[in-house]
């Protein structure tokens, strides 16, 4: 198995040889970009938790608050506590921030687990874009201030597409590289064994519990009470 782990790593470029080069511009741009990432994560986003697990911004003073009140001119949920973004941002913070320190050392490193990082990482920033503001949108947008041509193609566009448009593009990239990598490393040999690993059966057996348990539960539904 871990013989597969080596060739796959060769086969993405990620020998000694080659791990021992200077970053490329892309390499460079990717990693400049997790870390100013990993930095608004803990830091802005951060005082965004101190603030509405606390008094939150609307009551508080001091420059991050201030840059929270600013904001909230246009999405007002982000001065206040808001159960949806308290959650997504929780997220953010404590998982997406450390992934992100993660991605820019393995990018660094050349390290194999930086192209999978970053799937996760940008899947999870996609995720949390369109749940930040898909609630809303279903409710008519209550908290969102549209008239203010700034409010709306700045603060609320631009500020947000930002974290829709690069993660989008590095995820296709490292999808990419991780697809051509596993095409050019699949063997009959690999299709084989895989098929005994211990987890491969495990993840089968819940497939079965859980197709056996949900008709099971439909099956045995009190009725509902008649109006």
């Amino acid at each position: 198995t871990w013989g597969h782990f080596s060739l796959l790593g060769q086969v993405m470029g990620l020998d000694e040889r080659q791990r021992r080069q200077p970053l490329n511009a892309a390499e460079r741009i990717a990693l400049l970009w997790f870390l100013m990432d990993a930095v608004t994560h803990f830091v802005i986003e951060g005082s965004y938790l101190f603030y509405a697990l606390g008094e939150t911004a609307a009551k508080s003073s001091g420059l991050f608050a201030n840059i929270w009140k600013e904001y909230g001119k246009a999405d007002s949920r982000w001065m206040v506590f808001d159960a949806n973004v308290v959650s997504l941002e929780l997220l953010t913070v404590f998982v997406v921030g450390p992934l992100c320190m993660a991605a820019a050392f393995f990018i660094w490193t050349r390290s194999p687990w930086r192209h999978v990082t970053i799937v996760v990482i940008c899947t999870c920033e996609l995720y949390g874009g369109f749940m930040t503001f898909a609630p809303e949108w279903l409710v008519g947008s209550p908290s969102l201030d549209t008239s203010n041509p700034v409010l709306l193609w700045v603060y609320l566009f631009f500020m947000n597409s930002v974290w829709v448009l690069v993660p989008a593009i590095l995820l296709v990239e490292s999808a990419k590289k991780i697809v051509s990598a596993c095409d050019k490393a699949k063997t009959d040999a690999d299709t084989t064994t895989a098929i005994h690993v211990g987890w491969h059966w495990s993840v089968l057996v819940t497939i079965v519990v859980y197709a056996v348990a949900v008709p099971t539960v439909i099956a045995t539904m009190a009725p509902p009470p008649r109006a």
